[in-house]
């Protein structure tokens, strides 16, 4: 898989820079344009890859200003590991600790939902589950041996809300079972806004409100059920979608309500993300799409095989405050950082063509 990957980085620089030869032989035949060059123009992102080691439990991930906190289960035992951006060893985020699990029960646990506050600081979920022998009625004798029948075990699941300030210490923690209704409905996804509140979305379709002290506020109702949460500029919109299209609706932390749809994507948008440099990322199943503020027309930022990646097993998009585009990829060989870097064409031009010059050195050289 790297040897892979690297081949597509080369690969993506020497189409890179043959498209900037080819604008370069444009600009010197066009005539002059009062016409300014969009924001942006004549830069193009260059894949470096990390290998994440032993995370491949990750499930969900956050951009906490410059660490990637990554959160999920290995086994029975909740993880929360944070990750330099610029590779090497992920952590064990020690500010973590778990629920504990109930004397003479069996327990497990994972970290399902995380997202940064605007503090600095983050919010994770934890899910804890333990199960444990049902007692026997009094008076009640068994009819039967104990090899005969199963063991009969009760269990119970609960949901733990962490609120982590700037500085890696917990604010908070609640437990938030009770509002899951008791009907099985899960926590898939968390955002924030810039307010302070925290939305969890839940696989029955909802949303839950909470302050930045984890007090409940609201529960999120849209017109259609509520597939993921992304937060976009001030507020935290929530996803919909249906054979039309995608639909962002924006939420009013206060009241629950969700109002009419304010962006609509194309059907099959996944892995939506805000950004830094355009406001919303998302992936279309085989291209890497962005939409710019203000702008109705997505914009396709680059093609996944160009970077080595098959969208399929893409989990997670963000963007850091230098325009940098990160990617989290599942593959045979476990969990990678793809970090995309926002580059000057003009420089990997320069560097393209030290490679061409390097190969055909080297091509001489063994004809000779």
């Amino acid at each position: 898989m790297g040897k892979k990957r690297r081949a597509a980085g080369i690969l993506t620089a020497v189409l890179a820079a043959a498209a900037l030869l080819s604008a370069c032989a444009a600009e010197e035949t066009d005539a002059p344009s009062d016409t300014p060059e969009p924001e942006g123009a004549g830069f193009v992102y260059v894949p470096e890859y990390s290998r994440l080691p032993d995370c491949e439990w990750a499930s969900c991930a956050a951009l906490c200003g410059e660490r990637l906190l990554l959160g999920g289960a290995e086994g029975a035992e909740p993880m929360l590991y944070s990750a330099p951006l610029t590779g090497g060893e992920p952590e064990r985020f020690e500010g973590f600790e778990a629920a504990p699990t109930p004397e003479g029960a069996e327990g497990s646990g994972s970290i399902c939902g995380l997202c940064a506050t605007p503090d600095g600081g983050f919010a994770a979920v934890e899910r804890s589950f333990a199960s444990f022998p049902a007692e026997e009625p009094e008076g009640e004798t068994a009819s039967a041996t104990s090899t005969d029948i199963a063991p009969v075990y009760e269990s119970c699941e609960s949901y733990i809300l962490h609120i982590y300030d700037s500085s890696g210490d917990e604010r908070a923690a609640k437990d938030i079972s009770e509002l899951l209704d008791g009907d099985g409905a899960g926590v898939t996804g968390c955002a924030a806004d810039a307010a302070g509140y925290i939305y969890l979305c839940l696989s029955d379709g909802s949303a839950l409100v909470f302050d930045r002290g984890g007090g409940f506020v609201s529960r999120a109702l849209g017109d259609g059920a509520f597939t993921g949460l992304v937060a976009l500029g001030d507020g935290v919109y929530g996803v919909t979608a249906d054979d039309a299209g995608t639909y962002l609706l924006p939420i009013d932390p206060v009241n629950g309500s969700a109002g009419e749809a304010e962006l609509t994507l194309p059907a099959g948008a996944q892995v939506l993300s805000s950004g830094t440099e355009r406001s919303l990322l998302w992936s279309d199943g085989e291209r890497l799409m962005a939409l710019a503020d203000d702008e109705t027309e997505p914009e396709t930022l680059l093609y996944w095989t160009d970077a080595g990646v098959d969208a399929a097993f893409l989990s997670w998009l963000g963007q850091n405050a230098e325009g940098d585009i990160l990617c989290l990829v599942h593959d045979a060989d476990g969990l990678w950082l793809l970090r995309l870097v926002s580059t000057p064409a003009s420089e990997l031009a320069a560097d393209c063509a030290a490679v061409v010059q390097d190969r055909v050195s080297v091509y001489l050289e063994e004809q000779s």
